[in-house]
């Protein structure tokens, strides 16, 4: 009898490593199915970039380059002139206010 619970007990043990043993299978199917995907998507986008188009793309929006016989137009950034505003209103409070507001905050 005791070599027949030892035995059930040993089954039930091999039965429950098994059971989660195939959720980690199906994890890790589930993962390499997701960076196939992914991979996937990196490929295409590796081939966008090593097109004449992109590059052409980039070299007009961050450098600034054009074509042949274009006249580039460089407007300054509306944002950044109202950073601008607001930097020049901050120096203009006394630094002992600053940490006056910061500490005391009346």
């Amino acid at each position: 009898m005791v070599l027949g619970l030892v035995l059930a007990v040993k089954l039930g043990l091999g039965v429950i490593k098994l059971w989660k043993t195939g959720g980690l299978v199906e994890e890790a199917q589930k993962e390499v199915l997701d960076l196939k995907k992914e991979n996937a998507s990196l490929q295409e986008k590796l081939v966008y970039v090593n097109s004449p188009e992109f590059v052409e793309k980039e070299a007009r929006d961050k450098l600034g380059y054009g074509r042949e016989g274009e006249v580039i137009l460089v407007l300054p950034d509306q944002n950044a002139n109202l950073n601008s505003q607001i930097s020049n209103f901050k120096l203009k409070i006394s630094n002992w206010r600053l940490w006056w507001d910061l500490y005391i905050r009346i």
